[in-house]
């Protein structure tokens, strides 16, 4: 067996064994891609604006989307790309040839991460129990820690996703269960 097909035959989920639950389910397929550049580069912002149909947002911690992508503003001059597609070599494809000719870098993480959906009544309750951040607003992320995992939380509408590392999935996975089944069991308000 070649080097290439055992990495394919090993890239799977960590959370392909957990079953969705009523307020939480995995984001799967979904490509994440690592830009960096610099925000008073013209070329470059023009260029990925074009690329992706959509404008990069420049104050750290707020994000864009559309359809097809959403673009999170990590720091300053970086970005994490998530396509919903799931094709991360066609998106890195498409920015490689956008920036070509401008200071940039790009990195394909999609097998490094997967993404974590919360949503529903226990949401906000469930993240406030293990993240010290608080997301009231619509199109914002930011990057913390939950319960010692590092994190990329970010809030659109009712739904929370969490970009988390593959070596953390499950745990997060399980601490989130553990929270929510406490709240739900609590008649006051839970705290861990």
């Amino acid at each position: 067996m070649t080097a290439r097909a055992k990495a394919a035959a090993i890239a799977h989920s960590p959370l392909e064994e957990m079953a969705a639950t009523s307020y939480m389910k995995e984001i799967s397929g979904r490509a994440k891609i690592v830009l960096r550049g610099k925000c008073d580069d013209e070329q470059f912002m023009t260029a990925v604006q074009n690329a992706l149909g959509l404008s990069l947002p420049t104050t750290v911690n707020k994000t864009t989307r559309d359809k097809n992508y959403s673009v999170l503003c990590t720091g300053p001059d970086e970005w994490m790309v998530w396509a919903d597609d799931g094709d991360g070599q066609r998106v890195l494809s498409l920015l490689q040839d956008a920036v070509k000719d401008t200071f940039a870098a790009l990195a394909d993480v999609s097998d490094y991460y997967t993404i974590i959906r919360i949503n529903g009544d226990y949401a906000e309750r469930i993240l406030a129990a293990g993240c010290p951040l608080d997301l009231q607003k619509t199109d914002e992320c930011a990057q913390s820690r939950y319960a010692n995992a590092a994190i990329l939380l970010c809030r659109a509408g009712d739904d929370f996703d969490v970009q988390v590392r593959w070596s953390f999935a499950a745990y997060l996975w399980r601490y989130f269960e553990t929270v929510a089944l406490g709240y739900k069991q609590s008649t006051n308000n839970f705290y861990m």
